[in-house]
């Protein structure tokens, strides 16, 4: 993964004992070696401001965890939903009832045929995840791979296994 500036690249081993590796861009430069996961870091994900990444575990993993990318320690761990999650991507911050940006960043995770979506407040490392669901709305079960937000963090774009993709508002 690279950061939205350019600045961070982040890459996630498979083994026993895998890491996620955070270099500087530039400099070529190792800035942290994450070591949480076991068996593979499955997905990982830059915040648009750069200040957090989320690595995601695989299903002998199961865990989501926050990282501080100004000290490299721990902002949060938390079970993965879906299991296993394949995808993870930042959207921004979360909104207000007035539509206006809080404190609190947004981001989603994709894996299977499920959506979740995940406020963090990344002062106290308090986690709420929500399982965006179609049924009952007439939709198509799509199994999702890939994941992405628009530039205002209003909708999400999800691509699936058959081609074509799915948007959530």
């Amino acid at each position: 993964a690279m950061s939205c500036k350019g600045k961070l690249v982040a890459s996630g081993q498979r083994g026993e004992n895998a890491d996620a590796i955070v270099w500087h861009y530039e400099s070529k430069k190792l800035l942290f070696r994450l070591s949480e996961h076991d068996h593979m870091v499955n997905a990982l994900s830059f915040s648009h401001d750069e200040l957090l990444l989320c690595t995601v575990g695989g299903v002998d993993d199961g865990k989501l965890l926050v990282w501080d990318m100004a000290n490299g320690c721990i902002v949060t761990m938390v079970s993965c939903e879906p299991s296993p999650t394949v995808c993870v991507a930042w959207g921004g911050m979360v909104k207000d009832v007035k539509r206006r940006d809080t404190a609190d960043y947004q981001l989603c995770t994709v894996g299977g045929k499920k959506i979740s979506i995940w406020s963090l407040n990344p002062y106290s490392g308090e986690v709420e995840s929500e399982r965006i669901t179609t049924e009952g709305r007439g939709c198509t079960v799509r199994e999702m791979t890939w994941i992405t937000f628009s530039e205002d963090c209003e909708t999400i774009y999800c691509g699936t296994t058959s081609g074509d993709f799915t948007l959530v508002n």
